[in-house]
């Protein structure tokens, strides 16, 4: 979370977030002893319009130049009349725990309709998430989208068999073209998807490739069992992210799945990736022997199929230097439909390369293939402010809060990046002026308003703040600096106390980043000596 720092992350970003951390660093051990020496003689926070100066300074310092960096603003996507939108699937089904089930059958019929070549598909099941519970008129949906279709449905699963009701509606006028039922015992659930795509373009006369139609009426498998195990880790990795644990237990799954279904490509796609990546440290010898097996087993599968393509060229990538790794994906991407997946690989790439005019163009394309998808947004949004293109930045953050009204730390950033921009305050007091009063000492309000008035200076509202009884890492930490700046040396001591011993107790000093909060966290507490020291780690 980019909200949960010191100073003020907004102008802090940088891109090149592949280069090795160590040299990112080296500040930490001078900040280090600063903090330390500001505890103990006393802070005065700085006054609003020089923390905005300095905040800015840094972001001139750390920025690449000005000249690097051009790229159009994300542009409102053209409404085609061969586009469609798949919204998330009701769970209708009776056995408990079967969201997962509905979800993954949205995600199976996205996939299918994905293949056609003379049909726009927008948006993919994590990204059309926002909707599931939106009260916004599907018209309106269908604009922030960008298509002229939608497709709606619900599944129902009991008793070993499956329902999967569709509607397919006209997006500006909400009228319903188009709805059929579709059922199937529990081992032919996996073609249902094959069954909703010929209806699909059945209903709007697309055109479908010879080659298309022998990659749809491929079932992707027979066993009820082995689809099962691929739908869940899919739900796993969506709910919990990318983590080793998470990859841990979704290899497990898939290696079950197989073991179901030695001919599940999908499932060796996957494999193909875990395999190798299953820890973020350096694949072993057998971690890269065991991913080479499952891609040579998925090539003998399906040679042809999009699946060992991406899995191919994902694989090939890993081996390579940065630079040729990109060019592989350029290279992939001119043959094969551009998708959320490649396209963000390609931008990371770019990043890592200090291609920032390319970077920020790669991330439009994403926002213009998948218009909700709120990661790709977030990553430009990030990427603009650190090229110090606010005033891009505020309007891409203004249709984020769009796509996620709910979310109070969107608003926050809003205003935040308008206060980088010229130091007004208006956007962040309209923002906290709309948070109900009875709400202000709620944990989140509390770290969003602790971080308004460290970033603009306000060392009186920090201290009432750092009173609250929250309990939190964050708030510890910035109720010792609140505290240490306004030299009340015993309240920042018995703030850090407890951090300062779990960090120790755990022992977590193999990370850089840990070592640099463990001594700040020294350093607030009063013990400069110990911050010194552990800063002194990074030099190594």
């Amino acid at each position: 979370d980019e909200t949960a720092g010191f100073g003020d992350p907004a102008l802090q970003l940088n891109p090149q977030v592949g280069r090795p951390l160590r040299g990112r660093l080296p500040w930490l051990v001078g900040a280090a002893a600063a903090i330390a020496l500001l505890a103990t003689l006393g802070w005065k926070f700085l006054p609003r319009d020089d923390t905005h100066t300095q905040t800015a300074d840094a972001a001139r310092r750390s920025a690449p130049p000005t000249s690097e960096i051009s790229a159009a603003p994300t542009a409102t996507p053209v409404v085609s009349e061969n586009s469609i939108s798949v919204l998330p699937f009701e769970n209708r089904s009776t056995e408990p725990d079967s969201a997962y089930f509905a979800d993954g059958i949205q995600d199976e019929v996205i996939a299918g309709l994905s293949l056609l070549s003379k049909l726009r598909v927008v948006g993919s099941r994590n990204s059309v998430e926002v909707f599931r519970a939106s009260k916004k008129p599907l018209p309106q949906i269908a604009r922030e989208l960008g298509v002229a279709w939608v497709l709606r449905g619900n599944v129902a699963r009991a008793a070993g068999n499956v329902t999967v009701n569709v509607q397919l509606i006209r997006g500006d006028t909400d009228q319903i073209v188009w709805a059929k039922p579709f059922r199937s015992d529990a081992n032919g659930a996996a073609a249902i998807q094959a069954e909703i795509v010929a209806g699909v373009t059945t209903a709007l006369k697309t055109t479908v490739s010879p080659e298309e139609k022998t990659q749809l009426a491929r079932a992707p498998t027979t066993s009820a069992a082995a689809f099962d195990l691929y739908l869940r880790q899919r739900e796993i990795l969506i709910q919990k992210g990318p983590s080793p644990p998470t990859r841990r237990e979704r290899l497990k799954l898939l290696e079950e799945a197989v073991t179901l279904d030695p001919g599940f490509v999908k499932a060796w796609a996957e494999l193909v990736w875990l395999r190798r990546n299953l820890s973020v440290s350096r694949p072993t010898p057998q971690a890269l022997a065991d991913s080479k097996a499952a891609l040579e087993r998925l090539e003998k599968l399906a040679p042809q199929a999009p699946e060992t393509a991406f899995a191919r060229v994902n694989y090939l990538a890993d081996t390579l230097e940065p630079t040729q790794a990109l060019a592989l994906y350029e290279d992939f991407a001119r043959t094969w439909p551009p998708s959320i997946d490649l396209l963000g690989r390609i931008g990371r790439l770019q990043q890592n390369l200090g291609r920032w005019t390319d970077a920020i163009g790669t991330l439009r394309r994403a926002i213009a293939l998948d218009p909700v998808d709120t990661v790709s947004r977030r990553s430009l949004i990030r990427l603009l402010i650190s090229c110090r293109r606010l005033r891009e930045a505020r309007t891409e953050q203004r249709g984020l809060i769009a796509l996620l009204p709910d979310l109070r730390q969107e608003g926050f950033k809003l205003g935040r990046i308008s206060y980088n921009i010229d130091g007004s305050t208006r956007e962040m007091e309209s923002f906290l002026s709309s948070i109900p009063r009875n709400q202000w000492a709620e944990p989140e309000v509390v770290r969003l308003r602790s971080l308004w008035s460290q970033i603009r200076g306000s060392r009186e509202e920090a201290v009432v703040l750092a009173r609250l009884p929250v309990n939190s890492v964050f708030h510890d930490i910035f109720s010792g600096m609140a505290f240490a700046v306004s030299g009340d040396q015993e309240s920042a001591r018995t703030s850090m106390a407890k951090r300062i011993a779990d960090h120790q107790r755990l022992g977590s000093k193999s990370s850089e980043w840990s070592v640099s909060e463990l001594a700040m966290m020294l350093a607030l507490g009063g013990d400069r000596a110990a911050a010194l020291v552990s800063a002194s780690e990074l030099e190594r």
